[in-house]
């Protein structure tokens, strides 16, 4: 790797100097983009040389994209693409979240969880599954889950922007508030509530910044809000955080 190294700089002071003074005249500009030719020349002759003496055996390196002036030097990976079982390539990944944003890194996998009985009936009481699983990991992640969700997924957007101007929207599980921008954008209220209250916080300093949004923690199986005075209630991604059916179904009522 020094040889390597010294072979590229010397080839690269080599034509630099006759660029710069052999050649005459020649501008600053036109000497950087001949070393970089040189450079890249060098680089590939180079890299065959060892690849031969390996026995033909393929290289994977990272290679330098150069910039001269102000400008800041970036890199560019050169890695092997992966390939299924049947050889073809596997294209870049296209998978999108809900809000149509790019994911990045592996897809992630769930495995599923045998859910104790519920130590009672009665649907109003959190189970302590809830509470360890649920509660517990929300109050926590609170500040890091609020910049993977900011905005309003394209269905709900598209049914919240489907009400009359000056509707009044119940927000049911409202997370980091990210529906209160369409909501307002519609031209409507909002009471949004949540029982995870680091992510009312973040809704209030976010969104509750005039009359048209109001924030509260709250539980949406027992809402403190008045029955028959909104026109509409929203309750987006919160019955599979629910772990028995008659607390869904409460869920539901209350909505």
């Amino acid at each position: 790797q020094a040889i390597l190294a010294q072979a590229i700089l010397a080839q690269a002071m080599l034509v630099h100097f006759w660029a710069t003074w052999a050649g005459g005249g020649w501008s600053k500009n036109a000497s950087r983009s001949t070393v970089l030719v040189a450079i890249a020349a060098a680089t590939t002759a180079a890299a065959a040389a060892v690849a031969a003496a390996l026995g033909g055996k393929r290289l994977w390196a990272s290679r330098r994209l150069l910039q001269c002036g102000s400008r800041a030097s970036s890199a560019a990976a050169e890695v092997p693409k992966s390939t299924s079982s049947t050889g073809d390539t596997a294209a870049t990944s296209t998978r999108r979240g809900p809000s149509g944003q790019k994911l990045r890194g592996p897809e992630q996998k769930t495995t599923a969880v045998d859910v104790p009985t519920p130590e009672s009936a009665n649907p109003f009481r959190t189970p302590a599954i809830e509470a360890e699983h649920v509660h517990t990991v929300y109050d926590t992640i609170a500040e890091h889950w609020n910049h993977t969700r900011y905005k309003a997924w394209p269905r709900v957007d598209a049914f919240i922007r489907g009400l009359a101007p000056g509707s009044l929207v119940a927000d049911l599980g409202c997370g980091n508030g990210k529906n209160i921008p369409a909501i307002r954008e519609a031209g409507g209220f909002v009471v949004a509530s949540d029982i995870c209250a680091p992510l009312v916080r973040i809704a209030r300093d976010s969104h509750g910044d005039d009359v048209s949004a109001s924030t509260l923690v709250a539980d949406c199986l027992c809402s403190p809000l008045r029955g028959g005075i909104f026109d509409a209630a929203i309750s987006i991604a919160v019955l599979h955080h629910l772990s028995s059916e008659p607390r869904r179904v409460q869920a539901l009522r209350e909505a």
